[in-house]
C-alpha cells in the first residue's frame, strides 16, 4: 500500500474516532458500523480503537521516513471524516 493512503487511512481513523468516543463519554447512544443503535460503552471502544490504529499507523509511518508532503493526505482523511459525520449527522444520531 502506498505511503499517502495510509496517510488518508490514518486521517480517516482519526477523524472518525472522535464522534464515537465523544458521545460514548457523554452517555449518549450513537451508531456504530455494528448495529443501529449502539451502547455508550462500545462506542468508547470503537473511538479509542480507531485512535490506537491511527495512531499506530502514523508511528510506524514515522519511523519508516517522515515525508511532510504527506501530511496534506492526513488532513484530507481527517477531513473526510468529518465531512461525512456533519454532513449525515441524522443518519448517525439516535432519537
Amino acid at each position: 500500500m502506498k505511503s499517502s493512503a495510509l496517510y488518508l487511512a490514518a486521517g480517516f481513523l482519526l477523524g472518525n474516532g472522535f464522534p464515537h468516543f465523544a458521545f460514548g463519554v457523554a452517555g449518549q447512544i450513537f451508531r456504530s458500523p455494528f448495529a443501529r443503535q449502539t451502547e455508550p460503552n462500545i462506542n468508547i471502544a470503537w473511538g479509542i480503537g480507531n485512535f490506537i490504529v491511527g495512531s499506530a499507523i502514523l508511528f510506524w509511518l514515522s519511523r519508516k521516513e517522515f515525508n511532510p508532503k504527506m501530511v496534506m493526505f492526513l488532513l484530507l482523511g481527517f477531513w473526510l471524516a468529518v465531512a461525512m459525520f456533519g454532513l449525515f449527522i441524522k443518519d448517525f444520531i439516535v432519537t
